[in-house]
């Protein structure tokens, strides 16, 4: 009686865990969404907000810089990069509208090589 009971106990759990791990992911705006700021200056939603982007093959986040000191706001984002993709001008967009929209009072976008140090593109709010 008691090893039935265990093999049931057991069976269950394992049930719990299997059926809790095939949950499936949040959707990414979602997940995103939750980090919108009014402010550049919101330094943990900022980080948040970029470095959950989903960037083109290529491309990694590594860090970001913020400059608030005048307007127009600027937000640096500082990208590992392994290969570099044909569209990258038109991915990159797509994060950058992402994020204008993500970030209220934000004017500017660059994105920067992270090992070269060079601009790969930027983006000014329209």
């Amino acid at each position: 009686m008691k090893y039935q009971f265990k093999r049931i106990m057991l069976l269950t759990i394992l049930t719990t865990i299997f059926l809790s791990a095939c949950q499936p992911a949040k959707n990414e705006m979602d997940s995103l969404e939750q980090y919108r700021t009014e402010y550049i200056g919101d330094n943990n939603n900022v980080i948040k907000i970029a470095s959950l982007q989903d960037y083109p093959t290529g491309y990694t986040y590594d860090h970001i810089e913020i400059r608030s000191d005048e307007e127009p706001y600027e937000l640096i984002i500082y990208l590992k990069v392994t290969e570099m993709p044909e569209s990258d001008y038109l991915d990159l967009e797509e994060n950058s509208n992402s994020i204008f929209d993500l970030i209220a009072n934000l004017g500017k976008i660059t994105f920067v090589n992270e090992e070269t140090q060079k601009e790969i593109v930027s983006y000014n709010k329209e």
